[in-house]
């Protein structure tokens, strides 16, 4: 049995009315809650952020965060089983295969878990967005760009910041109502997307950050976020990330 149900079980009786109708949400559909965030689990079941966080915590969490990593990690373990990825490729083609069926498992995933109302909500502030900016670090920033010039191709108003932080903040000291700046990292420790990004919002633009964990500290930097497996052979995956800019692309053509 998942530590978290545990949890549940043996503390059910002493939550609130709330903090009861969210323990059986989370049971219930675990799959779906592996990709919300804390606003968009209350916004589901019509209470607060903070009754979310005082769930969590009320099961012995730190915080919702952690529940949701503990809830994700086991999502993964389920989708590794049912395609049985190998644990060790001893041939190349076994690798060509690994690689291949980690990624179906994150793409699965994905179809799973993410939340209609959050992809709605990002095509609404990409197609009102006065200016996006994009900015990343490492290969991310190669992923960033791809994104910024499938947006350019149809007809938004997209760039990608310089890499250097201090062209940035110049660029970012300028932004305001109406600019939509959006990160991106996929590896544990963004630190200067993620300063770029808090640098902005400081600054009055929306923000939202394309992430692989609510750990991240991008995620704590965006207004919104889009979590994302990364499951990968030989580090983080980028291909879930690039799969969901092409959905969005795809959406907002249907607009």
């Amino acid at each position: 049995m998942p530590v978290y149900v545990d949890r549940i079980r043996g503390s059910f009786e002493g939550l609130t009315k709330s903090q009861q109708k969210l323990a059986n949400f989370v049971v219930d559909n675990y799959r779906d809650v592996a990709f919300m965030t804390c606003a968009e689990l209350g916004h589901a079941l019509d209470v607060d952020q903070a009754t979310v966080v005082r769930f969590a915590q009320a099961l012995g969490y730190s915080g919702y965060t952690e529940l949701l990593d503990e809830i994700q990690d086991i999502v993964k373990d389920e989708l590794k089983t049912v395609h049985d990825i190998p644990e060790v490729a001893n041939t190349t083609d076994q690798a060509f295969y690994k690689a291949l069926l980690l990624e179906k498992a994150n793409l699965d995933m994905l179809l799973v878990a993410m939340p209609a109302d959050t992809i709605n909500e990002v095509l609404g502030t990409l197609s009102k967005a006065k200016r996006i900016f994009f900015v990343g670090e490492g290969p991310e920033s190669y992923a960033a760009d791809i994104f910024g010039w499938m947006l350019r191709q149809a007809g938004l108003p997209a760039y990608f910041l310089e890499r250097d932080m201090v062209t940035r903040k110049m660029t970012l000291a300028h932004v305001g109502d109406g600019d939509l700046v959006v990160g991106m990292c996929i590896n544990p420790e963004p630190v200067d997307t993620a300063e770029a990004v808090r640098f902005a919002r400081e600054h009055g633009a929306n923000t939202l950050g394309i992430v692989s964990s609510g750990t991240n500290p991008l995620a704590q930097a965006a207004n919104k976020i889009i979590t994302v497996p990364a499951d990968g052979v030989e580090g983080p995956s980028l291909v879930p990330a690039i799969a969901v800019m092409q959905g969005l692309i795809a959406a907002l053509a249907q607009k």
